[in-house]
């Protein structure tokens, strides 16, 4: 999912596949110079998955958060 912002700058979320298993992330990409940077990730043992972003500006978003004990519920993460 992309969220343009100012500047030549877009927010992605995405699924983050890896050895380790998947660890979902939001990045900010500047489509001019095409480097991007981390701004969160979903950290083991926890999975921790972006599902909206609620303000692109303040970089708020909604997640789903679970463990293999607990069911999903929803998180807003500033």
């Amino acid at each position: 999912m992309l969220n343009l912002l100012p500047g030549n700058q877009v927010l992605m979320l995405g699924l983050g596949a890896s050895a380790q298993g998947d660890r979902p992330f939001v990045d900010r990409l500047n489509l001019k110079t095409k480097k991007a940077e981390r701004l969160w990730q979903s950290e083991a043992p926890v999975f921790e998955r972006a599902v909206a972003v609620v303000d692109a500006f303040k970089l708020q978003i909604l997640t789903t958060r679970e463990t293999p004990e607990q069911i999903p519920i929803i998180s807003f993460v500033t």
